[in-house]
């Protein structure tokens, strides 16, 4: 765009080379005809261009949409900021500004500019996805609160279908970890039966992503079936400011295995968590950690790893990201650090684990392959834990949230089924 005051330009949403991994993104102002970066969301804390965790096939949401006012002097831009999503205008030129413009219960996700006017899209925990239509001022900025205009739902997507669902509840949950780092999360209860519940944590990938007000398939199957769902941001989430998003670098399994426990230790304290009957999931960096948690604690009665990283050092070698990821997770090569790529790998540990374990494994994931599931599975049956593998025929990494029909129904058909067999 010619922005006013600048020439032509180009206008990334990224982190400089340097950063620690984890580092949120901001949105840059850079030249064509060269010179320095500037960096116009310098000191907001969340993530531009953010998004959340969800487990339906709208991929297009992932990708940040940066639309310019028909003056060329502001941006619109979706930020992540904790559980949350929202469209941010953000000044190009001047002083250092950035406001809210669309901020709906939800997650929401801008998809057009014409007219002064926004069109997005919003997910909620209740409702898949509804497209809107926000009106603005003509220079593109927001409607005056004198003025405010609410905004405009443009469709009813799914109407019949949302009418015949359940209705859970969600609560928002915060407390302390190990450290006294305040940790959010939250927890879907079930719309029948009482607490305390069997509660299921789930756990995201990433791990530099987060859970929130976005729809999942996956949570609303297990809360049908009476379970409550526990879902936490965890150390490493995005949407905490950088210290808390580049913690665990050389530290897998600490405090964002601490800041789990904690969450699982406060929604028992609350009385809505069964103490007795609890599970754990999660997929990639949740398989990761729901590996990692079988190996140090046997106090959950099932668990379902999908698409694991289990072993570093193997990773490091076969994964697509593998050179590169690892040595920025872990802070070295394998050789540099062999002591940390061992501490860090739930593999080293997988020998103590009791926990009943179903490994989910999409054959064609070339970002965690399925030699890490295999490496798993092999030590806890040698072991005698309660092993079973379900092996996805071309299913790539994201496949069962993401994929084809029929590898998203056998994930939940074999999900709901462990967790009903264990827990």
């Amino acid at each position: 765009p010619n922005v006013t005051g600048v020439q032509t330009c180009a206008l990334p949403i990224c982190t400089p080379a340097g950063q620690p991994i984890g580092t949120q993104d901001q949105l840059w102002v850079v030249s064509a005809a060269g010179g320095q970066p500037a960096c116009r969301t310098k000191g907001l804390p969340f993530k531009v261009g953010g998004a959340l965790q969800m487990d339906m096939p709208a991929r297009f949401l992932r990708t940040p949409r940066l639309f310019i006012s028909h003056d060329d002097g502001t941006a619109y831009v979706q930020v992540q900021a904790g559980g949350n999503v929202a469209i941010y205008q953000v000044a190009l030129v001047g002083n250092l500004e950035w406001s809210i413009v669309v901020d709906g219960e939800g997650a929401v996700f801008a998809m057009d500019y014409q007219k002064n006017a926004l069109l997005y899209f919003q997910s909620t925990w209740f409702d898949p996805l509804q497209l809107y239509r926000m009106e603005l001022t003509q220079n593109g900025a927001n409607v005056p609160e004198e003025n405010e205009r609410v905004p405009q739902r443009l469709t009813d997507l799914n109407a019949t279908l949302r009418a015949s669902w359940d209705h859970p509840s969600v609560k928002a949950l915060h407390f302390p970890s190990s450290d006294g780092t305040m940790v959010e999360g939250w927890l879907m209860t079930p719309a029948t039966g009482e607490a305390p519940y069997p509660t299921i944590l789930y756990i995201h990938g990433g791990p530099h992503s987060a859970f929130g007000n976005i729809f999942s398939f996956d949570f609303r199957l297990l809360a049908s079936a009476g379970y409550a769902v526990l879902f936490i941001n965890h150390r490493a989430s995005t949407g905490y400011g950088d210290t808390f998003a580049t913690q665990i670098k050389g530290d897998w399994g600490n405090l964002d295995y601490r800041d789990l426990m904690a969450g699982v230790d406060y929604a028992i304290a609350l009385g809505l968590a069964d103490t007795d009957r609890l599970g754990c999931c999660g997929l990639s960096g949740g398989g990761n950690l729901s590996c990692w948690i079988v190996g140090q604690t046997n106090r959950f009665k099932a668990a379902v790893p999908e698409n694991p990283v289990t072993n570093w050092l193997s990773f490091y070698g076969v994964s697509d990201i593998g050179p590169w990821f690892a040595v920025e997770q872990l802070g070295g090569h394998p050789h540099e650090i062999p002591e940390i790529y061992a501490r860090c790998s739930p593999i080293t540990y997988a020998h103590r684990c009791k926990t009943p374990t179903l490994l989910i494994q999409g054959e064609h994931d070339w970002r965690c392959p399925a030699e890490q599931s295999e490496q798993f599975y092999t030590v806890l049956k040698v072991n005698g834990c309660p092993v079973e593998m379900l092996r996805l025929p071309g299913s790539p990494h994201a496949g069962t949230i993401e994929g084809a029909p029929a590898i998203r129904r056998a994930h939940n058909e074999a999900l709901l089924d462990w967790m009903q067999r264990f827990v």
